[in-house]
């Protein structure tokens, strides 16, 4: 068998792209790595376990959190994920929420820097989460 290691993957015509074929569909590497994530526990400290390009997490109230990205995003229209555990149960959720915790809509719950989320228990009244995760996809600045 075969083996090839590396440390640097370079493109030929285009050093920033990388593309791999899977059947009839290509697909550029660059697009589809996260950008960020992050693990914490809100509940018992606000803890990040594991983190790529954030700089800090904020609590700003029972269930509310703000994650910081070290690295800007190029511009708002970038995707985040969020998902957690209520309390250290089965129960509960995260979700985005406004960028100020309204929970309109009306405003992204991302900018070029941060990203705001909402957690709530089975009941959906805000909880701290043992297991708070957050990660988005998007092109940096």
């Amino acid at each position: 068998m075969s083996e090839i290691k590396t440390d640097k993957l370079t493109g030929y015509s285009n050093k920033n792209t990388v593309t791999v074929e899977d059947g009839a569909t290509t697909m550029t590497i660059r697009q589809g790595l996260a950008k960020m994530y992050a693990t914490a526990d809100t509940d018992t400290g606000n803890d990040i376990y594991g983190s790529l390009n954030i700089s800090s997490l904020e609590d700003n109230a029972v269930g509310y959190h703000r994650f910081n990205t070290t690295n800007a995003f190029a511009n708002t229209i970038w995707s985040a994920q969020a998902c957690g555990t209520g309390g250290g149960t089965s129960s509960g959720y995260a979700s985005l929420d406004s960028l100020e915790w309204g929970g309109s809509g009306a405003n992204p719950g991302r900018s070029t820097t941060k990203v705001s989320t909402r957690a709530c228990n089975g009941s959906s009244a805000n909880d701290d989460h043992h297991d708070l995760n957050i990660a988005g996809w998007g092109d940096l600045a």
